[in-house]
């Protein structure tokens, strides 16, 4: 089953698509399958999360049993649209996705984003529907986000394409830094506290189950993308390693940082990756590799990952090397000389002005690095 799934992949690979990445995240019109008046429905807090952050796009609510939604006309099926929308968000239930998909791509739609779950990550049942999909696309040139996704954030297109209620704010922010990420849930989280910490994203993007459109098809547009300073990434599994590589030194070469947090580096990530959007894990030693020779910072945390990325935007140009330790504990200054030389970073050597500073208001021992301000905050 695989084997049939990962076939179907490669030859919609072969498919050329209608619609690119840039309007993919920047679409004209949007349509939601599934549209609903209740913001306890998935349907319902999409259309409202579009209506509130201000989406200047046409919007089309697609319910047969309801004429109007929101306010606007509300239409039975994908093909009374009267023009093909951009980006249709199918919110139904995973029984009938199959057949909405098709019915999107008879309609001319360029980019279906799925957010059912119950597909290749949910056993062999699954991995047939997710393989249909794929054919599907294939077959249409219709490019698909998901399944198993939560959707896509583009703040300053004031698109909130996703059901989330951490949306459910009077602003989305925006910011500099791009994220990708396979997991829904992690994504809408880290936006939710990079928003909290200040930190504005200029893209919430997630994937799921990476059926046809993966992390690459993004990274590539990102990595080329002017307003876009540096870029996230959730990983569970590569589609293609090679294209990641190239992808990652197309983002060395143009100096914009590029940070990852990937699971699977343990027997129990591995089994986690599998569960949640089936994805193959492979190699961490190999992918760590690669991040090590293409410059990709490798993080655990992915909110640590979002504030170095911040870090890195807001002090872009060479560093020298050496790290500086200043606390107002001479235990945390050891404790914390300890940690970053045993992690390979060395600190720094101050220079003969700056110790000079120092001793304005330390004794000379305390003035070196690391510092020991002695309660001096």
């Amino acid at each position: 089953m695989k084997h049939v799934l990962h076939t179907a992949q490669a030859a919609a690979g072969k498919a050329a698509p209608r619609i690119d990445i840039g309007r993919i995240l920047h679409p004209r019109s949007v349509a939601v399958l599934g549209a609903s008046d209740s913001i306890d429905k998935f349907g319902g807090r999409i259309m409202h999360f579009l209506i509130r952050h201000g989406f200047a796009g046409d919007i089309y609510p697609i319910n047969p049993r309801r004429k109007e939604i929101a306010g606007r006309p509300a239409f039975e099926r994908i093909a009374a649209v009267p023009a093909p929308p951009d980006v249709a968000i199918l919110a139904v239930p995973t029984g009938h996705l199959v057949q909405s998909v098709e019915e999107a791509a008879e309609a001319g739609v360029g980019c279906a984003v799925i957010i059912a779950t119950g597909f290749a990550e949910a056993g062999e049942d699954g991995e047939q529907r997710q393989a249909s999909l794929v054919r599907i696309a294939s077959e249409s040139g219709m490019r698909i986000v998901g399944p198993n996704c939560m959707g896509l954030i583009v703040p300053h297109h004031r698109m909130a394409l996703c059901s989330s209620v951490v949306l459910n704010t009077d602003t989305l922010g925006d910011g500099s830094i791009s994220l990708v990420s396979q997991s829904g849930a992690l994504m809408v989280s880290i936006f939710d506290r990079a928003k909290t910490d200040g930190i504005g994203l200029r893209y919430g993007i997630s994937l799921g189950n990476q059926s046809d459109l993966e992390i690459c098809d993004f990274l590539e547009y990102l990595a080329d993308e002017p307003e876009t300073a540096a870029i996230c990434l959730y990983i569970e599994g590569l589609m293609n390693g090679a294209r990641f590589r190239a992808a990652a030194a197309r983002c060395r070469a143009s100096g914009k940082p590029l940070l990852a947090v990937k699971t699977g580096r343990t027997e129990a990530g591995v089994a986690a990756v599998r569960s949640h959007t089936a994805s193959l894990a492979g190699s961490f030693e190999a992918f760590a590799a690669v991040c090590r020779e293409e410059g990709v910072v490798l993080a655990t945390d992915p909110d640590d990952m979002v504030r170095a990325a911040h870090f890195l935007v807001q002090h872009p140009g060479p560093r020298p090397p050496g790290i500086a330790v200043i606390s107002g504990s001479g235990g945390g200054t050891g404790i914390a000389s300890d940690r970053l030389t045993e992690l390979g970073m060395p600190l720094a050597a101050l220079s003969p002005t700056t110790s000079a500073a120092l001793e304005k208001m330390l004794l000379a021992p305390q003035a070196c690095n690391p510092v020991d301000l002695g309660g001096r905050r």
